[in-house]
């Protein structure tokens, strides 16, 4: 999934945005013409992440390997 990033060149007050990978983030964050890069759709991101983990586990499961969707989820008294 593409990370959206806002930055700013130093000296421009505009912001920018695009659509990067993780690794184009990390070094485009640390050119030295940006003052300031963050991610817009961390929530998004997050949520993917936690999908493909979910996937893996429920596939694992499938396997009778239970340990990654047991670490998945909360006792009944949590919900």
């Amino acid at each position: 999934m593409p990370l959206r990033i806002r930055y700013k060149f130093k000296g421009d007050p505009q912001s920018y945005s695009c659509a990067v990978t993780y690794p184009q983030y990390i070094n485009f964050r640390n050119l030295s013409a940006i003052d300031e890069c963050e991610i817009t759709n961390k929530d998004e991101v997050l949520q993917q992440s936690m999908q493909n983990e979910i996937e893996e586990a429920l596939y694992m499961a499938c396997k009778n390997e239970l340990t990654p969707i047991k670490k998945l989820s909360c006792p009944e008294k949590y919900v």
